[in-house]
């Protein structure tokens, strides 16, 4: 019984740390099309209207966005997925970690500038087994599967990068709009 009012108390006042959810998150309200896109660091000047333009191909799908640092995401074919984030990091880094995502066999992934675009681009590339299939959707690893990702350092907001992951048949085919997309991305406010 000597036990009982402190543990009480223990109890009660880990309770009262405890936050609530969220109203906003907990009801999972879906990101319009034409919403802006604000990355959330508060290091990271920002406009607060300001809207991506980044024309996808007509087949991928908006999808929910389900974190702090993704501003745009879609549905590929075949259950790939096309992210929009702002983060920071060295590109090289981020792009290594990118390719340990894969298990490339004795291929190499592959590393150039985008000519052409809007802002400077640098371009990642790498075709193999998918092993991080959580940011899929989970399940087994994926075979003969592509990454197009692309790092875009100097945009008004920050820096910008895109990652295009899917089937390596798809990205195959729709390289050429995706590299146009890439090309093309812009900002406004």
């Amino acid at each position: 019984m000597k036990w009982t009012l402190p543990a009480s108390l223990v109890f009660l006042f880990l309770a009262a740390c405890m936050k609530a959810p969220d109203p906003a998150m907990a009801a999972g309200q879906p990101q319009s099309a034409a919403a802006p896109l604000v990355p959330s660091s508060p290091s990271t000047p920002q406009e607060p209207s300001t809207n991506i333009n980044f024309s996808v191909p007509s087949d991928w799908t908006v999808q929910k966005v389900n974190n702090g640092f993704t501003l745009k995401k879609w549905g590929l074919p075949g259950g790939g997925v096309c992210t929009v984030t702002a983060v920071g990091g060295d590109i090289g880094a981020n792009f290594q970690r990118w390719a340990s995502q894969f298990d490339l066999g004795n291929k190499q992934w592959k590393r150039e500038s985008l000519s052409g675009a809007v802002y400077a681009t640098e371009l990642m590339r790498a075709t193999g087994t998918l092993l991080a299939v959580a940011q899929i959707g989970g399940g087994e690893a994926r075979r003969d599967w592509s990454l197009i990702g692309a790092a875009i350092p100097e945009t008004p907001i920050g820096s910008l990068y895109v990652k295009v992951l899917g089937p390596a048949e798809i990205l195959a085919a729709q390289e050429g709009s995706i590299l146009q997309a890439l090309k093309s991305l812009s900002l406004d406010s």
